[in-house]
């Protein structure tokens, strides 16, 4: 994985992801709402053992920043099909990413920390690879950083 560099000007182009294993909710609206972007929850089942982390906390957080895709969802998140990623659906998975993407910046969310094992990896591919966006992995602020606004975006370009 490549170590992750600091930007200060962002192209318009960028698909975002995150793993909240790391983030306080807090830290995300944070960022959500510095990128002026939508939040889209691409976990087959939006619930967490962390309250903070399902659905309905969610929505109450971001409020019109939240969108739950389900087509994102992988089928095979137990690992129980094989190795693969399994989307629940391909075509409708990108069709709701993407309708989101020309509206503004959306920010892909799943629970894993490490993007490269993560599904969210292959859902930002799968619309990138179509629509030419650049993507871009945000990590959770360092822990005596209070704020989004006080540390610039930590990205691992892909």
């Amino acid at each position: 994985m490549n170590s992750p560099e600091i930007v200060t000007e962002l192209p318009a182009n960028i698909l975002y992801t995150l793993g909240y294993r790391d983030w306080r909710p807090q830290d995300i609206k944070d960022v959500v709402e510095e990128l002026d972007a939508v939040l889209v929850d691409v976990r087959i089942l939006p619930s967490s053992r962390n309250k903070a982390f399902t659905k309905s906390a969610l929505e109450s957080l971001l409020v019109d920043r939240y969108r739950h895709l389900r087509p994102c969802g992988n089928e095979n998140f137990k690992g129980t099909m094989g190795p693969d990623t399994v989307l629940v659906s391909d075509a409708a998975c990108y069709e709701g990413v993407r309708a989101l993407t020309r509206l503004g910046p959306v920010v892909l969310m799943c629970m894993c920390s490490d993007h490269a094992s993560c599904h969210r990896n292959d859902v930002a591919k799968l619309v990138s690879g179509r629509d030419g966006l650049v993507v871009a992995h945000l990590y959770p602020p360092a822990v005596n950083i209070p704020s989004a606004r006080a540390f610039q975006q930590r990205l691992d370009l892909a």
